[in-house]
């Protein structure tokens, strides 16, 4: 919603948002939405969604009209951040990181056993390593 007001000069009016949104939620043209698609998404913003948000200044509504309330660049921020964080790729870390230890757990053991408790401990300080970072990165969102 926040975008297509912006989209269209920071103001329109519900029944061109409500029609927006419900063609973006069924993946239609707006031509091609039923009166139902229509009226659920009216319904939505007019009873649940547009009055949460002028209490916490986000929009602003006038007879019918939404704006952009002072509180919206906010919100604004949270829409302009990538969609997937770099914390994301931190299980796919995990993963590799086990694999790795598996093997040099086993090449280990068949050929330098009196090395594996470096190894194990090795493996446990990276995964301890792994863990703080996605800790770090948790906390700054």
């Amino acid at each position: 919603m926040l975008r297509q007001l912006e989209a269209s000069g920071g103001e329109s009016n519900i029944n061109d948002l409500a029609e927006h949104i419900a063609a973006v939620e069924n993946d239609k043209a707006v031509s091609a939405l039923s009166s139902q698609e229509r009226k659920r998404v009216y319904v939505s913003l007019y009873q649940a969604h547009l009055p949460r948000m002028e209490e916490v200044g986000v929009v602003s509504l006038d007879d019918g009209t939404v704006s952009v309330g002072p509180n919206a660049d906010r919100v604004y921020a949270h829409l302009s951040q990538p969609s997937e964080p770099e914390s994301a790729r931190l299980p796919v870390a995990y993963v590799i990181h086990t694999a790795l230890s598996i093997v040099a757990l086993l090449v280990g053991f068949v050929w330098f056993e009196s090395f594996l408790p470096v190894l194990f401990a090795l493996s446990l300080s990276v995964y301890a390593v792994l863990a703080g970072w996605q800790l770090l990165t948790a906390e700054r969102r």
